[in-house]
C-alpha cells in the first residue's frame, strides 16, 4: 500500500513538473516613456509704427517689442539694413532682459520724397529675425522766394505686365521756375525702359511710358522719377512691381512735393 501511494506521488510530480516545462512565464512589458521635449530659446519681434511718416531734414521714432519664449533672455541688437538714400537708424541693443527699445529714425537733405520699405535685424547670438515697415518721406517745406519743383505722380505705384507697357503721369508744378523741364525715370529693372519726355515751358504735365526691352524678371523695385530744369532738380521715389501675368489695377493719385537743389 505504502509502495503504491509512493508511486502515485512520484507520478503526480513529474506530470506537473512536465506542465510546468510547457508553459512559458507571463512577461510585464515595460511602458516606453517618451522624453519630455526641451524648449529652444527663442524671440520675435514688432516695430510701431508699421507706416512711419517723416519729412526731408527731419525724424521719426520706432517702438521695437521684444517677445522671448523657451526660456530666451539674451541681448538682441536692431539694425537697419540697406536703407534708402538719406535714410539712417543708429543701431540698438537691448538688454538681456528687457522687451523695449526705441529706434532714432532720421531723413537728411538728401533723401527722397515718396514711399519706400525699411528693413529693420534683430540679431542675438545665432538667432535672426527680420521685420519691415514702409516708410514715407515729406519734402520740407519750400521757402519763400526758393525756386523748386512740386512732382504729383499718377498713379502713386506701378504694375508692369510682362510685354506690356505701362504710363505714367507727372504733373510739375513750379515755383519761381521758367523754362522746360526735364523728366527722367532711374533706378529701373534690368530690361524695363523709359525714354526721357520734356515738359515745355507753359505747359505742366505730361506722361511717360514703360516698357520692356525683352522678358523681365518679376520682383518690386523702386524706381526715381527725376525732374530738372536750368536751376533746379527734384525727385520722388515710385514703386514698380514687375508681374509676369494678371491684368494691372489703376492705383489712386498721390501728390508729393520733393526738395529743389541748386543745380
Amino acid at each position: 500500500m505504502n509502495r503504491n501511494l509512493i508511486g502515485a506521488a512520484l507520478i503526480l510530480s513529474l506530470s506537473l513538473a512536465a506542465c510546468s516545462a510547457s508553459t512559458p512565464p507571463v512577461v510585464t512589458p515595460v511602458p516606453v516613456v517618451d522624453p519630455v521635449p526641451v524648449p529652444q530659446a527663442d524671440f520675435n519681434f514688432t516695430l510701431t509704427p508699421a507706416v512711419v511718416n517723416v519729412q526731408v531734414n527731419g525724424a521719426a521714432e520706432l517702438s521695437a517689442t521684444l517677445q522671448g519664449s523657451g526660456g530666451f533672455a539674451g541681448a538682441v541688437t536692431l539694425t537697419l539694413l540697406n536703407p534708402p538714400v538719406g535714410i539712417s537708424a543708429a543701431a540698438v541693443t537691448v538688454p538681456a532682459g528687457a522687451t523695449t527699445a526705441k529706434l532714432d529714425l532720421k531723413a537728411s537733405s538728401a533723401s527722397i520724397a515718396g514711399d519706400d520699405t525699411l528693413t529693420f535685424a534683430a540679431d542675438a547670438g545665432t538667432l535672426h529675425k527680420t521685420v519691415q515697415v514702409k516708410i514715407n518721406v515729406a519734402a520740407a517745406p519750400v521757402p519763400v522766394g526758393q525756386a523748386a519743383l512740386t512732382l504729383v505722380a499718377t498713379p502713386e505705384s506701378l504694375k508692369l505686365k510682362a510685354g506690356q507697357p505701362t504710363s505714367l503721369t507727372v504733373k510739375v508744378t513750379r515755383s519761381n521756375v521758367t523754362g522746360p523741364v526735364t523728366l527722367h525715370l532711374g533706378n529701373l529693372p534690368i530690361n524695363v525702359t523709359a525714354a526721357d519726355v520734356v515738359i515745355p515751358d507753359g505747359q505742366d504735365s505730361a506722361q511717360m511710358t514703360l516698357t520692356q526691352s525683352s522678358k523681365s524678371p518679376a520682383g518690386s523695385s523702386t524706381i526715381q522719377l527725376q525732374a530738372s530744369s536750368d536751376a533746379v532738380k527734384t525727385s520722388l521715389n515710385i514703386p514698380l512691381t514687375v508681374e509676369s501675368a494678371g491684368s494691372l489695377p489703376t492705383a489712386p493719385t498721390v501728390s508729393a512735393t520733393s526738395p529743389a537743389s541748386n543745380a
